[in-house]
């Protein structure tokens, strides 16, 4: 069984819980914890969630408790060092970075409380008790979402490959995969 963790309108999971209805089967705070009994999932993802988290900590060693042994958790968020989430105004809302300072959200608790870098991910997985079987590693839009904002990724493209060495500031997520080791 699949548990999405912050669905927002994303369909994935048989269980998709969210604080907002959305496309969410289930309403809840996955802030405070998740209403479920250890040991029931397969696999817990979440995308597009982790940078509106207050305290990720917490909200992974929930997300290991409801794991079944050998579940697996998908967590895809933003990169800090994208320069794009940085920008402001309506030239941020063209370029899609909808951050810091013009991101609209669902209601008052939605908000934006961190960007993570590579090493943040991974000491908030080790310290939950994961076991990382991929990444972190940076991943572009176009290999996490349905759609492709050429403004920016068309170009992040051709950045990638000129200055591989540059990879960091043109990849606007992370993706990372933890695995709850047998007990």
């Amino acid at each position: 069984m699949i548990l999405n963790v912050g669905c927002g309108n994303h369909r994935y999971g048989d269980i998709r819980l969210d604080l907002y209805s959305g496309s969410a089967n289930i309403l809840a705070d996955a802030q405070t914890s998740l209403p479920f009994k250890d040991s029931t999932f397969d696999l817990v993802y979440s995308r597009s969630f982790f940078e509106h988290v207050r305290d990720p900590g917490l909200v992974l060693v929930e997300m290991f408790r409801v794991l079944k042994k050998d579940g697996k958790v998908v967590v895809i968020t933003d990169n800090a060092a994208y320069p794009v989430w940085h920008v402001t105004g309506k030239l941020g809302r063209i370029l899609g970075g909808l951050h810091s300072g013009c991101y609209v959200g669902h209601g008052d608790q939605d908000k934006h409380y961190a960007l993570f870098t590579l090493d943040h991910l991974r000491n908030h997985f080790y310290a939950a008790g994961f076991k990382i079987i991929d990444g972190p590693r940076y991943v572009s839009r176009r290999d996490v979402f349905e759609y492709t904002r050429w403004t920016v990724q068309r170009f992040a493209r051709i950045l990638r490959l000129a200055f591989p060495f540059l990879a960091p500031f043109f990849y606007p997520h992370i993706l990372v995969v933890g695995v709850k080791q047998g007990e």
